[in-house]
């Protein structure tokens, strides 16, 4: 089904495909402490809700991983929130009904899909944050999805 695709796809090919703008991808080493899981991606560290964490912990993941996330399951603002990572933007197309905002994640260019009118100039710092619900983790050997 399309939905399941999208919101659940087998491998890093498919979760490409699917989508406009395509998925993010970074590579990312994964950590467990006690009952925590963190992604870190050498730019910024993130600590994986609870019910991921146990996920990873039982599925005996490995340590080198791909984080994934689609560009509308990013968090976009001006100002810090909880859990937000600064980052620069490289720049920013408005489309009217949204905003695609291509920001620097070390040497790479993320992005991000902001709902309505965002404005913002290239080399300025916003912060970012994701919907948890739909981090994609992929095994980085393999490709193949592990959540």
């Amino acid at each position: 089904e399309p939905a399941e695709l999208y919101f659940k796809p087998a491998n890093t090919f498919v979760a490409g495909f699917i989508g406009a703008p395509a998925m993010n991808f970074i590579n990312a080493s994964l950590s467990i402490k006690g009952d925590e899981a963190y992604l870190d991606t050498g730019v910024f560290k993130v600590k994986l809700p609870k019910d991921l964490s146990e996920i990873m912990i039982k599925s005996g993941a490995p340590s080198e991983v791909i984080f994934g996330i689609r560009p509308e399951h990013i968090i976009v603002d001006k100002k810090p929130f909880q859990d937000s990572y600064q980052v620069e933007v490289f720049v920013t197309e408005p489309l009217g009904s949204e905003t695609i905002i291509d920001f620097k994640h070390g040497d790479s260019i993320w992005k991000a899909k902001y709902p309505g009118h965002f404005e913002a100039t290239p080399g300025e710092k916003i912060y970012i944050g994701f919907q948890y619900q739909h981090i994609h983790i992929f095994d980085k050997s393999s490709g193949n999805a592990i959540i």
